[in-house]
């Protein structure tokens, strides 16, 4: 018992992150079903895929590596008291909430001050990469757009010329416009005829 009694504490502590998988583009559902089962099937497994690729993320070495070596920065301790970063590793633990979109994010270790800065600055961390993250994929699609967009115009531009030369050449009116005139035509022989 004299051993159990010299046993360090250990300190644990937790916050959760509510993450919600991007929005699916489902615009055509046959084409998901030819590509391989229904739509609702497949939804369920992006979804797992999701949240391992987050949790990986969580686990990375892009993201622990800074925290790492903030910890043992901030920490003006001796060589043989910094943690490792297996040690960072190895006291994290991280898992999804089943049948939620929760993951839980937990830390422990003997020193209380330690278990709060870690996760602090994971959270911080991964709240910053998924920012800038979005904000890659958001710059993406407005440069994928702005680089469509001169296409789209030189095609509309086509079409117009095109319609123009067969309006000319088939003598081709507008309706709404020819029928607005025939409207006004026929007003003005009422008019005449009531005169």
């Amino acid at each position: 018992t004299e051993q159990q009694l010299d046993k360090p504490k250990i300190y644990q502590s937790s916050f959760q992150l509510l993450v919600t998988p991007p929005e699916r583009n489902i615009s055509n559902p046959l084409l998901e079903q030819l590509q391989g089962g229904t739509v609702l099937d497949a939804l369920p497994s992006r979804d797992q895929d999701y949240f391992a690729t987050q949790i990986q993320i969580l686990r990375s070495s892009k993201l622990l590596e800074p925290i790492w070596q903030q910890i043992n920065d901030r920490e003006n301790l001796q060589v043989e008291n910094k943690v490792t970063y297996d040690q960072l590793l190895q006291n994290l633990f991280i898992n999804q909430q089943p049948d939620t979109n929760i993951i839980q994010i937990g830390y422990q270790d003997v020193d209380r001050e330690r278990v709060k800065t870690v996760l602090e600055l994971l959270a911080e961390t991964y709240l910053t990469y998924t920012r800038q993250e979005q904000e890659r994929r958001e710059k993406e699609k407005l440069g994928f757009v702005s680089e469509q967009l001169p296409q789209f115009r030189e095609k509309v531009d086509a079409l117009q010329r095109q319609l123009l030369n067969l309006q000319q050449k088939y003598q081709f009116f507008d309706p709404t416009m020819t029928g607005s005139s025939l409207s006004e035509r026929l007003s003005e022989v009422s008019a005449r005829k009531n005169e």
